[in-house]
């Protein structure tokens, strides 16, 4: 994070380094405190609850599924199949607000990102509203982000 966000337009500014020295110290103190973090959750807990979504979200593919096949008329044809289940599956469950569109989906992942910087750093650490943006951005463009397209690429 320091060397592809920070330092690529830190070094045209300064050679000082007590921004990177402490910036770096702050990102080392994160991921201590998430590691401890994520040693004290109940682990049987959280994989019963992930296996929990994803079999509603199984359950509710095979239900939209169904439904294109017993409805296909119900369902524009000049849609690709993909958009189409997509449609079936408005119609089985209710779809996430952050599924709306791309905007609110990023929106939704910021005050994710937000609610974690919260919980991770003291709140001392971000008495500079523009350096709290710059690592919430960072947060949710670079990581979040592409972890959930990863996790829900079909």
């Amino acid at each position: 994070i320091m060397r592809d966000f920070v330092m690529t337009w830190y070094r045209d500014i300064t050679a000082d380094r007590q921004f990177s020295d402490e910036a770096f110290e702050s990102l080392e103190d994160m991921s201590l405190t998430l590691s401890s973090r994520f040693k004290e959750l109940d682990q049987h807990v959280l994989v019963e609850k992930v296996l929990k979504v994803v079999h509603r979200h199984l359950f509710t593919t095979k239900e939209a599924r169904r439904l294109l096949k017993t409805q296909p008329n119900f369902f524009k044809s000049d849609l690709d199949s993909e958009s189409s289940l997509f449609a079936a599956y408005e119609k089985v469950a209710k779809i996430h607000i952050a599924l709306q569109s791309q905007a609110i989906e990023l929106d939704y992942l910021r005050s994710i990102a937000e609610v974690l910087l919260y919980v991770v750093f003291p709140v001392s650490t971000f008495r500079c509203e523009s350096g709290k943006e710059l690592v919430r951005e960072i947060l949710t463009c670079q990581l979040i982000l592409p972890v959930v397209n990863m996790v829900s690429d079909p």
